[in-house]
């Protein structure tokens, strides 16, 4: 591998870095808030070390192969992720005596690297627990971080990836605007540039759609004024755009509680979701583009059937909060003795062949008093249930992990799929994350070839994707890239139990961390954070991370020998 190429590379990275950072040092300095001198300082650190890689590598030859391709890949997320923690550490260093706890958790580098991770790779887990604390300038940057990385993506995922055999996008070669050849070559400036227009056009007509709704038409009591409307509208936008998640606000898109901001963020986040060359020819004008592609379609699919089946299961089955834990029951009440449960009948219980009565909400055992739970319906009418269930849909099928609603309060039926849709995640070519629809399409297309081999054994039946047969090769990087998924998830799942975290909680984190969702279940679930967890297990989810984002092989190869010889 020729490594000067590799570093003439990154030097350009952190002096785009450096460059971007002069945006929240202008909304830090806008606001004259304490963060100015923590931009300041990381601009200068990242400047002058991409200053002096780019003039010790200027004069080498800029041509990069597939090994350079694969380092420049993993590397370069590593050093943005590592120039983009900067301002988070460096932060706490200027606030002087009286650090608040929720600040000061900053102090350990571990956290600004996890928190900087998770917005380079949009994933959108955090380890704040008062995030409106913080200042404008840092929340800015923690949510450009999701737009800066979402972009980077979207560049990867049709002009870099398919390059080296690597990702969904490669079954969209033929169509993708961009370069054909088998090396990087200056025509990926092309595929760029129209990404950039069109991932810049959208975000900024969500923009302009979210701060009209905070400025007019929110409820008067979180109105914003326009200036700090249009603030906000930014950092929302970020984070639908780039499906990352981070909110300035504690409550996130929930802390609006309107109709009309959700519908916006649901349409921006389906938008996100959707392949960018999709997008890219409807502003050509071929709009049925769209529906003529089969991923769109079973993207499409698979949103409607989620909601019609979670719309309805948390309108008919009744629930009961028992102990902070949710309890699917057949009953309007129930009352819980030494874990199990028994329905009050006619205003008592049978229990050991004995009845007991309810007294004061309250039934009282051999001595000991126990509460009758109140089971309800989580949505009592239709609508609510579309806009709840619908916006957690969009949100973890794109893998944005914004929420409006505790879905750890819902059935566990519900919960579960929640779970299940985190895997599929967006299309190829969008920002969002997951194993991406194409690939499961292409499974079950195989799986029902596989059918109809065994009663027709000697046809020839080639799996087709928009009428084009699909190579084998694709086929087999598909069945290698699940198997790696559930190797990598298997294996972060017994560490993080192995450092205290229960099993509900460390799976769903991992395949939190793997598709780049943000919030799992148990301790770690929507209204929760990754505070708690200890610093090894911090750095073990953002290589999950970091191996999610980039598609797995990417990073794997890095460890490679082969690839490291000449």
């Amino acid at each position: 591998m020729n490594l000067k190429p590799v570093l003439f590379t990154l030097s350009i990275l952190l002096l785009a870095i450096s460059v971007a950072l002069f945006i929240p040092l202008a909304v830090a300095a806008a606001y004259a808030e304490q963060d100015l001198m923590a931009f300041t300082k990381t601009i200068v650190i990242t400047a002058i070390i991409g200053g002096i890689l780019y003039l010790a590598t200027r004069d080498v030859k800029r041509e990069l192969g597939n090994r350079e391709g694969f380092a420049v890949v993993t590397f370069g997320w590593l050093f943005v992720a590592l120039a983009g923690s900067l301002p988070y550490f460096f932060y706490q260093d200027f606030l002087g005596n009286g650090i608040d706890q929720q600040v000061s958790v900053f102090r350990r580098f571990t956290d600004s690297y996890f928190e900087s991770m998770s917005g380079f790779t949009t994933t959108g887990a955090t380890i704040l627990e008062d995030i409106e604390h913080l200042p404008h300038g840092i929340l800015f940057w923690r949510s450009f971080t999701h737009w800066f990385g979402g972009m980077g993506i979207l560049v990867l995922a049709v002009a870099i990836l398919p390059l080296l055999g690597v990702g969904g996008m490669q079954l969209y070669q033929a169509e993708a605007p961009g370069p054909q050849s088998d090396r990087i070559t200056p025509r990926i400036q092309e595929t760029a540039k129209v990404l950039w227009w069109v991932y810049v056009l959208i975000t900024l007509a969500e923009v302009v759609f979210l701060w009209i709704g905070i400025v007019w038409i929110v409820p008067e009591n979180v109105r914003e004024t326009p200036s700090e409307g249009l603030y906000y509208a930014f950092c929302h936008a970020f984070g639908t755009m780039a499906t990352g998640g981070f909110s300035p606000k504690n409550a996130s898109i929930g802390y609006y509680n309107s109709v009309y901001i959700d519908v916006v963020v649901i349409i921006f986040m389906f938008i996100a979701g959707t392949n960018f060359s999709l997008h890219y020819k409807a502003l050509k004008g071929d709009f049925g583009g769209y529906l003529k592609d089969e991923e769109f379609r079973f993207y499409l699919f698979l949103i409607t059937l989620a909601m019609a089946a979670l719309t309805l299961n948390t309108m008919l089955q009744p629930v009961a909060v028992i102990n902070s834990v949710t309890r699917e029951v057949d009953q309007d009440q129930i009352v819980q003795i030494e874990n199990e449960t028994y329905p009050v009948v006619d205003g008592k219980i049978s229990y050991q062949n004995q009845s007991y009565f309810v007294q004061n909400q309250q039934i009282v055992v051999n001595g000991t008093a126990y509460e009758v739970y109140q089971a309800k319906v989580v949505y009592k009418s239709i609508g609510d249930a579309l806009r709840f269930v619908g916006f957690q849909v969009l949100s973890i099928i794109t893998t944005t992990g914004y929420g409006t609603a505790d879905f750890e309060m819902w059935p566990f039926v519900s919960q579960v799929t929640l779970v299940f849709l985190m895997c599929f995640g967006g299309c190829a070519g969008s920002t969002g994350g997951g194993m991406k629809q194409v690939r499961f399409l292409l499974l079950i297309k195989q799986s029902y070839l596989e059918i109809k081999h065994l009663i027709i054994p000697h046809a020839v039946l080639p799996v087709k994707l928009n009428g084009r047969i699909v190579p084998r090769g694709v086929m087999t990087n598909i069945l290698g890239f699940f198997f790696i998924g559930v190797a990598i998830f298997v294996t972060g799942t017994v560490i993080l139990t192995g450092l205290g975290l229960d099993l509900l909680s460390a799976s769903t984190a991992v395949v939190s961390a793997l598709m780049n969702i943000g919030p799992a279940l148990g301790s770690l679930g929507p209204t929760n954070n990754y505070a708690h967890i200890v610093p090894v297990g911090k750095w073990v989810l953002s290589l999950c991370m970091l191996l999610g984002r980039l598609e797995l092989y990417t990073v794997l190869i890095i460890l490679t020998p082969l690839l490291w010889r000449k």
